[in-house]
């Protein structure tokens, strides 16, 4: 686990060596071996339980926050399923990817716009060329046709 568990484990709980007698037990050229036992104290059983507690309280926030985040995806179209954690981490990254992408190309669509409109206004298209334009663009943006000019 974590750093902090070990060391709060260390902490929690006094241990002693018990190890057997040198020579016995008929071992052979086997190395001894020592049982650690431990002995506890109800204060470090009271402090380990506040920690648990803690815990518990840390993991069900993680998980609601998760799950809001299940719905936030899915409210915004991308499938995700019903696994674990970390594939909805997983689809909410590539969701920003995409979402990264989307604006990327849209700033690119926005600065060719307004490269067309400063043409436009200086002149260097003509009436025909400027309708059309005028056209395209309406239609691409959902608006309705601008009606062409007088001569």
């Amino acid at each position: 686990m974590s750093k902090g568990k070990g060391k709060a484990k260390k902490e929690s709980s006094s241990k002693r060596q018990v190890g057997r007698a040198p020579g016995g037990g008929g071992q052979g050229g086997k190395k001894k071996q020592k049982k650690i036992v431990e002995e506890e104290d109800p204060l470090d059983d009271e402090k380990r339980e506040e920690r648990n507690l803690r815990e518990k309280e840390r993991s069900f926030k993680i998980s609601a926050q998760i799950s809001m985040l299940r719905d936030l995806l899915s409210s915004g179209g991308v499938a995700v399923p019903k696994g674990t954690k970390s594939s909805v981490l997983t689809e909410a990254a590539n969701y920003i990817r995409v979402l990264q992408q989307h604006r990327f190309n849209s700033e690119i669509d926005r600065q060719n716009l307004v490269q067309e409109i400063r043409r436009m206004n200086s002149g260097q298209m003509g009436v025909k060329a400027q309708v059309a334009v005028r056209q395209a663009v309406s239609v691409n943006m959902g608006l309705p046709p601008t009606p062409p000019l007088a001569p």
